[in-house]
């Protein structure tokens, strides 16, 4: 029987600087933003536990992550008088809403 034996200590710089770790990383966020945002929009009730649990985490990753921002905005949810979690789009869409009405006065 032929033993090898090699060393499994890598230095954290090695693997944070290594390109398929990086990759990896961009590859696991988009299928996390993705599956996301099916929950969203086929479990609103199962996203708004998810929400409660890791909305500083998405509103966070926005603003760390150029690339994934508009998708990150369109996962965050938002306390509102009218309802208890109200997407970025339904407030926008609100107060396009209201802006007309408010100027007639």
């Amino acid at each position: 029987m032929i033993r090898l034996t090699c060393s499994l200590n890598v230095s954290r710089e090695t693997l944070q600087n290594h390109r398929f770790l990086k990759q990896l990383q961009r590859i696991l966020v988009r299928k996390a933003i993705d599956l996301l945002g099916k929950i969203a929009s086929d479990e609103p009730e199962k996203f708004k536990e998810i929400s409660k649990l890791y909305g500083n985490a998405i509103r966070i990753g926005m603003l760390e992550s150029e690339k994934d921002q508009i998708k990150l905005a369109k996962l965050l949810r938002f306390e509102s008088t009218n309802s208890k979690y109200t997407s970025l789009e339904e407030v926008s869409a609100f107060s396009r809403h209201l802006i007309p009405l408010m100027s007639v006065r």
